[in-house]
């Protein structure tokens, strides 16, 4: 009798994640063990395409819910909300009194400001939705669109563009790495959709213990927690 092999928990773990979800990952993995899993980052459209064209992922972790929604049963094994997003208005030059008020009248008065791509990153596609709906979108008279959201978050970082539009949880990152600067407001949760993030745990990874572990590690309390600190909302 042939005797089928066991997956053993030491086998790698590859994952796919959005990049405003990188660093809060690392941390995740970091309660397990980095040597089980290997984590690539971008933007959740160029991911979903890579997955798509057959890339050997076994979780994806999107900034949407969409694209996790549409893909086929033949890739995705299972699926569930793991936070919900928040974007902040960033200006590197403001002080820390900066408010909503003080918010608009900059991305007013600015020539140009930094979001990420809204075809590529839904924190992007949230950003814009924010503008469109104060009707900003009109008084804006150049974007500085990043391929993803940390691309976005350096423009700003660096001086090429003094403001933009980019997710709490860098913001919370940067502060906590002592490398903020300027003023910051979160954006009013009403003012755009809710930014739902899903995780799709792909047929790739569905016998891998390792993928297990940090599936089942995401239901868990003092996780949850660790997300919500890190500038997401619980789910």
């Amino acid at each position: 009798m042939m005797l089928l092999p066991v997956k053993s928990i030491a086998e790698t773990c590859y994952i796919a994640t959005a990049s405003n979800f990188y660093p809060t990952l690392k941390i995740i993995i970091n309660t397990i063990g980095t040597a089980q899993y290997k984590i690539s980052s971008g933007s959740s459209g160029k991911i979903f395409a890579q997955i798509m064209n057959k890339a050997p992922y076994d979780i994806f972790f999107s900034a949407d819910q969409k694209r996790v929604n549409v893909l086929p049963e033949t890739i995705k094994y299972n699926q569930k909300t793991y936070a919900y997003g928040k974007i902040v208005v960033w200006d590197k030059n403001a002080n820390s009194d900066f408010n909503k008020q003080l918010a608009i009248k900059k991305l007013k008065d600015s020539k140009k400001i930094a979001l990420a791509n809204p075809k590529l990153a839904p924190y992007g596609d949230a950003a814009y939705e924010f503008l469109n709906t104060l009707k900003l979108d009109e008084k804006i008279r150049k974007y500085v669109f990043g391929e993803n959201i940390n691309q976005t978050l350096n423009f700003v970082k660096i001086g090429s563009v003094n403001v933009g539009v980019v997710s709490l949880a860098q913001i919370i990152q940067l502060k906590n790495e002592k490398k903020f600067e300027g003023g910051v407001w979160i954006v009013d949760s009403d003012l755009y959709s809710p930014i739902v993030q899903d995780v799709a745990l792909l047929k790739n990874g569905s016998e891998k213990k390792s993928c297990d572990t940090i599936w089942k590690l995401l239901s868990e309390k003092k996780i949850k927690q660790l997300i919500k600190d890190t500038g997401y909302d619980f789910y």
